[in-house]
């Protein structure tokens, strides 16, 4: 821990400045349990802190890694989590239970997975998905192999009321209008 002195770290400690994320971590002697400098749990006492280069140095004393901040898993995993996230949503987009089980599939709570997208790609995991799936119904409508009915199931939508309301939103248009207007006229 290069040009870390023990009270530069205890105060990113007791202010969870994420900057230090990554750098080193903190051990709590009294709970046995390790964190990320960012980790928004009540701050130890500064006699019950100690410091570690990384989760590895803090598994090797003997303490487990904080349920809250997770601080054995990668640095910075935030865009690949949100990568994985957008994967997922953009191959499984059918699945009317993908939102609810998405969290627990990257590995993360649901509260955290929706900041960690939000700030990412500006739109919430529904919004994406949504997108997503409108997306796929608008191949589906120029194809020209079902109808509104068939395609809002296909997609992922639980009622055609629903896949209506949301294409309208997403295109400004009924299904109709939209494929009319893409279509050339037949001459």
């Amino acid at each position: 821990m290069p040009n870390l002195t023990d009270e530069t770290m205890w105060q990113a400690v007791a202010a969870s400045d994420p900057r230090y994320d990554g750098i080193f971590c903190y051990g709590v002697k009294t709970t046995g349990i390790f964190c990320r400098p960012s980790c928004k749990s009540r701050p130890p006492r500064r006699e019950n802190t100690l410091f570690f280069p990384d989760a590895a140095a803090a598994l090797a004393q003997g303490f487990r890694p904080c349920k809250r901040c997770r601080p054995d898993a990668a640095t910075a995993p935030d865009p690949a989590t949100v990568q994985a996230a957008c994967r997922l949503l953009e191959s499984e987009y059918r699945d009317p239970a993908l939102l609810a089980g998405l969290p627990r599939r990257i590995g993360l709570s649901r509260s955290h997975l929706a900041r960690l997208f939000k700030r990412h790609t500006g739109l919430t995991l529904r919004q994406y998905l949504r997108a997503v799936r409108i997306a796929k119904a608008q191949d589906l409508l120029l194809a020209g192999a079902m109808s509104g009915t068939g395609i809002a199931y296909e997609v992922g939508f639980n009622t055609p009321g629903r896949f209506f309301a949301a294409f309208r939103a997403g295109t400004g248009s009924s299904p109709r209008a939209w494929t009319q207007q893409r279509r050339p006229a037949d001459a």
